[in-house]
């Protein structure tokens, strides 16, 4: 039903957040080196590439993420039986709570405002990349595309299910 899409939509994409937020603190804190690829090239620079351990756990990590942003809206929108427009826009409006939740919380307020020791790549403390907002808001408005395009994988996976129902 269209009138509890706004709802559904803050508890979906708040459960998303909770869970992708968990995933993200908890890489920070057991090998922050594996988000590496996260933050501006020129931090990048300053460290050796990542090990072949590092590169693994970013790998696991990646499926984890896609398995969550693709899976959950997905399977919440089919749960629901939502058309395909409800769908697309459930799917967006989860993934739009994520990329705020991800960019105020996570990004601008604990690493760009805070900057604990647990979030720094090691031999890198203090560098003025951790305060770089801007670097953030790019790719805030770079995930935005991959919202449409996940929103629009779930309208198709909504739209299949009708016809197979």
């Amino acid at each position: 039903m269209v009138a509890d899409l706004p709802f559904s939509i803050l508890i979906w994409g708040g459960l998303l957040s909770a869970a992708m937020s968990a995933l993200i603190l908890f890489l920070l804190w057991y090998r922050p080196r594996s988000l590496l690829h996260q933050f501006p090239a020129t931090l990048q620079a300053r460290v050796p590439p990542k090990t072949a351990d590092e590169k693994r756990v970013a790998s696991l990590s990646i499926a984890v993420s896609l398995l969550l942003v693709l899976g959950l809206p997905i399977a919440v929108s089919l749960s629901l039986e939502h058309g395909p427009v409800e769908a697309f826009l459930h799917a967006a409006g989860m993934l739009l709570v994520l990329q705020v939740v991800d960019l105020v919380l996570l990004d601008w307020l604990l690493l760009c405002t805070i900057t604990p020791d647990f979030v720094t790549i090691p031999g890198t403390k203090g560098a003025p990349e951790y305060k770089d907002y801007r670097h953030h808001a790019i790719g805030f408005a770079r995930g935005m595309v991959l919202v449409l395009l996940a929103a629009l994988l779930t309208a198709l996976a909504s739209f299949v299910a009708g016809y197979l129902v």
